[in-house]
């Protein structure tokens, strides 16, 4: 692989590169290696996780399912709220912020790509976006 290709697999596995300070082809072919290896285990350990759940005895299958029936609607209702607080910036004049539908999942912000929920954890960096009067954002009422 070139190094083009080596950058572009690191992106696609979510390595972190400085574009002024690209490592050499061995080291990122070694970090390469070491994020599969590390979602590798990942993917194992989750297939562990699967097949103990599978091994539960039916009486505690019924258990978890009536208790899960009563809270489910509980969950639903907290979660949409966390999902909406998440989603949401509010700027120090206290309005509300919010990505637009049609904006990237994922933009640059120096150079580094961001998802849309790492840019809204990132104070700084929202604050640029609605200074800024970007498109990517709406107000929300």
């Amino acid at each position: 692989m070139n190094k083009a290709e080596l950058v572009k697999r690191c992106e696609e596995l979510g390595i972190a590169i400085n574009p002024e300070n690209i490592p050499k082809n061995d080291e990122l072919k070694e970090l390469i290696n070491n994020k599969e290896a590390e979602i590798a285990e990942r993917e194992e350990a989750s297939e562990e996780t699967e097949t103990e759940a599978e091994t539960k005895t039916e009486t505690e299958e019924e258990v978890v399912t009536e208790t899960s029936e009563e809270s489910e609607e509980d969950e639903e209702a907290i979660s949409a709220k966390e999902k909406e607080a998440a989603s949401v910036f509010e700027d120090e004049r206290g309005l509300k912020w919010e990505f637009k539908k049609s904006a990237p999942k994922t933009i640059n912000i120096d150079g580094k790509p961001m998802t849309q929920e790492e840019i809204l954890q990132t104070k700084d960096v929202m604050a640029e976006l609605v200074y800024g009067n970007s498109n990517f954002l709406i107000q929300k009422h």
